[in-house]
This record gives structure tokens, C-alpha cells and sequence, in this order.
């Protein structure tokens, strides 16, 4: 590519998606980018709890009664490809992980009617769909709450994060500035403001994730920030073990407690959302609550009497967001096609944040690409149209 630009491409965002970005495009040929951030410890990503699924984090139902079968199965695809290119990618690099499986555990009559609406519909679009009623004479899991498991396939793993950060940064290849300020067009180029100055570029890609909203007002709207934390913890027997494989994904009421199996007797646990004012929307910073982890301590001792946990580590508070509409946003901007954005990852963020960087790479290179269309920002019209441009 020949332009009269300081830069081809601006990385606005050190993250999964940014750093993701930055890879796929100089695979694709571009090497003149330059990258954005904050210290790498002040990323999302930085604070993930480390597991991959496909599929949503909320069920298929989720995405099925509003939107119809066939769309939600082309989004769960589409997140099943992201478990799978960044699992491809662990695999290249030899970054370790452990595989699972993704479980969702059912306590009420209406979880129950849920798993089976999905797994129906999952199996009807051919996809992996199961129910596992619940067996109280399984050895370690004599559960009186536990009425069964809906069993989303093999899709699942858990992986270090650091290292998998620190492979991104050493693959890409970028020149780094500080936190961007602003941007904005400056005839047939975009100009990024930052504190030592201004750079410009031909294409910008936000994936600043939180922040999006900062340098896009017309997109901050469309985004909900929410908190929520996750903590370590630790079967109290150590001589016992999980009956679950390390890297197995679990969630249960609603998904509105979820985790990962990082270990033969250690686990993750997070969620508890509705014990923070307003669930957490809205929240300015991620606080730590001790009260939640004793809660979700709680809730997993009350689910499986014989697996008692107690919490071991530091807990952590992240900081998250979800769309208006509750779909990830990944694409360019409605009425400016340099402008690319990627955010709102529902719970998906590290293999949908993989997956974003490789999509917006290929959109900027005009190579065909996975993403599904309605994932766009176009649906939120968070532009002005461009003249001529049909609505």
C-alpha cells in the first residue's frame, strides 16, 4: 500500500483485540501500524479469567426467542470459529491450556425448561446440544439442588493470560504511543491526538473496548458498562478432586455465576452481579467486594455439599460492557468505513477478542471474512450516512 501517511493503520487499544489486530494485519501484508494504549496490566483482557468457550455465554435460548433459529445458530457459529481459530493459534505458538467441556448446571424448574428449548434447537440446527440429567449416586456430586446439566460440547479450555498477551505482543510488530486523546478526519487522512502529539493514518481500529464510547460519542449510547469479579479458590479436602477436567467452563442461574476448573482441585468462580447496586450498571470502577466472594463460595458449597471450596487468592474486579441489544460489535463504523470498532463481547471477550483483531484486519485488507453482518455497528446507526449511501 503507497499513501502519503505517516502511518497505514492506528491500534487504538493494547488489549486481546487490539494486539490481535495488529498480528493479522501484518500477516495481510501491512507494516507501517501504530499502536495505543494504557500500561498492559490496565487492559480488559489483563483481568480475564482466563477461559475460552464457544458458543455465548448466555444459553441459545437467549439469542433464539427474539431473533429466530437461524440467526442465533449463524452467531453461536461464528463464536464457535472464534474457540476454534484461537485455539488454532495456543496450538502454533505452543502457549499451553487446558481443554474441558462447556457445562451449564440447572437449579430451577424454569433453567431446566430452558436447557431443554435449547438443547432442542441446537440439535435441530445441528449443532453439539445435550442433556445430562442429574445422577445422585455419581460419586462426589450427591447434590439436592442439582436437577441436571445442559452440555454444550467440547468447546472450552483455560489458558494463562499473561502468556498469552506476551506472545501477542512479541507477534506484533507496532510502533507504541500512549493512551490516544482523540481523533478526527483531517481531509482524505484520520489524526490521532495523544500527549506527544498527532499521527496520521489512513485507518483507525478502536479496541479500546470500555473506552470506545470516550472517542466515539455517538457509540457511548449504545454501550452499558457493568461490574462484576471473579476469585480464586480451592477444595477444603486437598486430598480430593474435581470430577470436572481442568479447563472445563461451567455457569448456572442464568449464567449469572459462571467459572472455569483451572486445576485437579482449584477452580474460578465469578459473578454475583445482582448483590451490587443497580447489578452493577453503570459502574464507574470495578471494586473488589468481599461479600460477593463469600457469596459465590457460598452458592458452589450449597450446589455441591461434597466438593466444599473456600476462596485461596486475590480477588478481582472487572470492568466490562454489553450493546444495547446485547450482540458484539464488530465492524466499521455506519457512514465511515476507516473507522473500525470491536467491543461488547458477552462474555466471550478472549476468543471473540481474537477473533474481532483477524475480522477487522480483513475488512481493512478487502479479504472475505467470517464475520456475520448483523454483528456491524450499521444496526445501531450510530453515524450520519454518507451521501448516496442507501439506508
Amino acid at each position: 500500500m503507497s499513501v502519503p501517511y505517516e502511518f497505514d493503520i492506528a491500534i487504538i487499544g493494547g488489549g486481546i483485540t487490539g494486539l490481535s489486530a495488529a498480528y493479522h494485519l501484518q500477516k495481510l501484508g501491512f507494516s507501517r501500524l501504530c499502536l495505543f494504549s494504557k500500561a498492559p496490566d490496565h487492559s480488559a483482557t489483563a483481568q480475564s479469567t482466563g477461559f475460552l468457550s464457544g458458543g455465548m455465554a448466555d444459553n441459545f435460548t437467549r439469542l433464539s426467542h427474539p431473533r429466530g433459529v437461524s440467526t442465533a445458530k449463524e452467531i453461536w457459529s461464528f463464536c464457535d470459529l472464534a474457540y476454534d481459530n484461537l485455539l488454532e493459534y495456543l496450538q502454533n505458538k505452543g502457549i499451553p491450556y487446558q481443554k474441558g467441556e462447556r457445562l451449564r448446571w440447572m437449579i430451577s424448574e424454569a433453567e431446566t425448561l430452558e436447557a431443554h428449548t435449547a438443547v432442542q434447537q441446537m440439535s435441530g440446527a445441528g449443532m453439539a446440544g445435550a442433556w445430562e440429567a442429574a445422577n445422585p449416586s455419581q460419586p462426589g456430586l450427591s447434590s439436592t439442588r442439582w436437577l441436571g446439566t445442559q452440555k454444550d460440547g467440547s468447546r472450552a479450555a483455560a489458558v494463562s493470560v499473561p502468556l498469552l498477551l506476551q506472545q501477542l505482543r512479541a507477534d506484533s510488530r507496532v510502533t507504541g504511543f500512549g493512551e490516544a486523546q482523540s481523533f478526527q478526519s483531517s481531509g482524505d487522512a484520520l489524526e490521532v491526538t495523544h500527549a506527544g502529539g498527532k499521527v496520521r493514518c489512513e485507518f483507525i481500529v478502536c479496541a479500546q473496548h470500555l473506552s470506545i464510547g470516550d472517542l466515539l460519542p455517538n457509540l457511548a449510547e449504545s454501550l452499558v458498562p457493568y461490574a462484576d469479579q471473579w476469585s480464586e479458590c480451592q477444595l477444603q479436602n486437598r486430598d480430593r478432586t474435581l470430577p470436572w477436567p481442568p479447563g472445563t467452563v461451567f455457569s448456572w442461574q442464568h449464567s449469572h455465576i459462571w467459572g472455569v476448573i483451572t486445576g485437579p482441585n482449584t477452580v474460578r468462580i465469578g459473578g454475583g452481579r445482582y448483590l451490587r447496586a443497580m447489578a452493577g450498571i453503570e459502574a464507574k470502577v470495578a471494586s473488589y467486594e468481599q461479600k460477593i466472594t463469600r457469596h459465590l463460595a457460598d452458592a458452589w458449597n450449597g450446589l455441591w455439599p461434597d466438593l466444599l471450596v473456600e476462596p485461596t487468592g486475590p480477588g478481582f474486579g472487572i470492568r466490562d460492557c454489553r450493546p444495547c441489544d446485547e450482540l458484539p460489535l464488530i465492524g466499521p463504523m455506519f457512514g465511515e468505513g476507516r473507522i473500525l470498532v470491536a467491543t461488547g463481547y458477552m462474555g466471550q471477550g478472549l476468543s471473540l477478542g481474537f477473533m474481532a483483531g483477524r475480522c477487522l484486519a480483513e475488512l481493512i485488507a478487502g479479504q472475505p471474512t467470517k464475520l456475520p453482518r448483523l454483528l456491524w455497528p450499521e444496526r445501531l446507526r450510530s453515524l450520519p450516512r454518507e451521501k448516496g449511501e442507501e439506508s
